[in-house]
């Protein structure tokens, strides 16, 4: 997100995600075409979140903007990702931090 409001929502996010035990080890982090939000750690996840903000639904819920090119630039950037920091001794997935109107919902395994 390169907008104010992005990088507000990206704060929110980050915010909840380490109250609720996440440990954050990048934020926006860019690869070859490619931007992930917030790379997280938990007990046994690595978590590659896309932070999509929303003032109303009045088009349409934050997650349905995920398309299936931006879902496939999430992936190829995560595998970078992981190739440069060497993970291999845990599980990854996807994850949406969806803000709507101030109130936020997280989405593990929010696609594949």
């Amino acid at each position: 997100m390169g907008t104010e409001l992005g990088k507000r929502y990206e704060d929110m996010a980050a915010e909840f995600l380490a109250a609720k035990g996440f440990s954050i080890i990048a934020r926006n982090f860019r690869a070859r075409g490619g931007e992930i939000d917030l790379i997280c750690l938990d007990k046994t996840y690595v978590a590659f979140v896309e932070v999509r903000g929303r003032s109303s639904a009045a088009f349409g819920a934050p997650r349905e903007t995920i398309g299936a090119a931006k879902r496939r630039r999430i992936k190829t950037t995560a595998l970078t990702f992981i190739a440069q920091n060497k993970i291999c001794n845990k599980d990854f997935r996807f994850d949406v931090v969806e803000i709507l109107g101030g109130e936020i919902e997280y989405i593990e395994n929010a696609f594949w």
